[in-house]
């Protein structure tokens, strides 16, 4: 009986003749995105000792966007629908509650970025560059990686700032075949990439059979 009442509460408030007993956080409260855009996966292990139910928060700074109620067996919630943004660090708070008294946990997540768009490359005319651009992904951004491969090799690992949308690759080969490839970053978490493909243009006068040959191969 010692060891239930221990389970049940760190704490006792004694009224009267009445004894309450607040009940336990929840532990290892964790949110994330799940690789869902626009969603937000939290669970949590169940406190010791009795409870009545569970009261998710989510907010948003200091805007609260959700707040639901819960059974008491429930473990985990998917957050959908509320118009969650991509890339955006939300605050989670699990209250426990039993009787008129409560415990509460938080924690932090963040929802998946969003992908750019429209990504597009083109040589502009030139046979040792190639441009590329996109539209800037929806929500919070950090930065953009941008890779460049050619015959299964990354050559270029760039970052640049959530400002920018294009970016010029110099020098490459001439009638090269290349895969551009660009992924949102927000609070280290990755959007899934976009990927474009685009070709260096071969030289105007091409003197051999052979060079016109490995410029077409690029």
């Amino acid at each position: 009986m010692l060891r239930r009442e221990f389970l049940l509460s760190e704490t006792k408030i004694e009224n009267g003749s009445d004894l309450y007993r607040v009940p336990q956080k929840v532990s290892e409260l964790k949110a994330g995105g799940g690789g869902w855009l626009r969603t937000l996966r939290v669970n949590w292990l169940p406190p010791a000792g009795d409870l009545e139910r569970y009261h998710l928060l989510l907010w948003n700074h200091s805007a609260l966007v959700l707040n639901a109620t819960l059974g008491k067996n429930v473990t985990e919630y998917l957050v959908r629908d509320v118009g969650l943004i991509p890339g955006r660090q939300y605050e989670v708070e699990v209250v426990v509650e039993s009787g008129d008294l409560q415990s509460r946990a938080s924690c932090t997540g963040r929802t998946v970025p969003a992908q750019v768009t429209s990504l597009t490359v083109a040589s502009q005319g030139s046979t040792n560059s190639l441009f590329t651009n996109w539209t800037k992904a929806l929500g919070d951004v950090d930065s953009y990686q941008v890779l460049l491969i050619h015959e299964n090799v990354v050559i270029k690992n760039e970052t640049v700032p959530s400002e920018t949308n294009e970016y010029h690759f110099y020098p490459l080969k001439p009638g090269g075949l290349y895969s551009v490839v660009v992924t949102t970053v927000s609070g280290g978490i990755s959007s899934r990439q976009t990927i474009a493909e685009g070709r260096t243009e071969c030289p105007p006068v091409i003197f051999t059979v052979y060079e016109a040959l490995l410029c077409s191969m690029g």
